[in-house]
């Protein structure tokens, strides 16, 4: 392994990423880079969030950031009241929105 994103995937395989489980369970043919099929690899991470016992799963419309821990993954069609609440929690205002790929563990 001489590049840094390899190493980087390898330490997370072996630290039990469930991003790099679900990616090396719908890789398709790539060559040497990894490449996977989007929807299996959504379907897979998905399954494995819905099925762990300390997650509830809400598709609900959201207006405000609930009490306690929670970790909150929304995108572009996020409610306005939550966007404004975010807003003012993070103290962003004006902030840009970007995409970003979380890695978390399976325990």
């Amino acid at each position: 392994m001489s590049q840094a994103v390899g190493l980087l995937m390898e330490e997370m395989r072996r630290l039990g990423s469930l991003i790099m489980a679900a990616a090396d369970a719908t890789a398709v043919p790539a060559g040497t880079a990894l490449a996977v099929d989007r929807e299996a690899l959504s379907a897979h991470i998905t399954t494995a969030l819905c099925s762990h016992p300390r997650i509830t799963m809400c598709r609900d419309v959201v207006a405000a950031i609930p009490a306690g821990p929670c970790i909150i993954a929304t995108g572009p069609l996020t409610a306005e009241e939550l966007s404004a609440t975010r807003l003012g929690h993070s103290g962003g205002e004006g902030r840009a929105e970007r995409a970003a790929v979380t890695t978390a563990g399976g325990r």
